[in-house]
């Protein structure tokens, strides 16, 4: 409901590329699951911290396995803007536009 779930960075990469075809992302969406879900790139730091580690014990309770097997950190590049932080393939991905 209002739990920030974070993706790892092969559902980030996917969930941006079905976002580059608008109208179908919103058809999906509203059809899905009855609403558009909004996904910004920049989050603080420790926000971004805290749901990730939400979104790995949610996961671990449900499955009974790791949400990853890599350390988390090594997925999310620090801006020069002050406590926010952009996904790797985020960069990677609109850099090669």
């Amino acid at each position: 409901p209002n739990t920030l779930l974070v993706p790892t960075l092969d559902i980030d990469l996917g969930w941006h590329t079905h976002q580059i075809h608008a109208s179908l992302y919103r058809a999906f969406t509203q059809k899905h699951i009855g609403r558009i879900i909004n996904h910004g790139d920049t989050l603080a730091k420790r926000t971004l911290s805290d749901g990730f580690a939400t979104t790995a014990r949610s996961w671990y309770k449900k499955y009974h396995e790791p949400y990853m097997h890599m350390n988390p950190s090594k997925y999310w590049l620090s801006t020069k803007k002050k406590d926010h932080v952009h996904c790797r393939a985020t960069l990677w991905f609109f850099g090669s536009l």
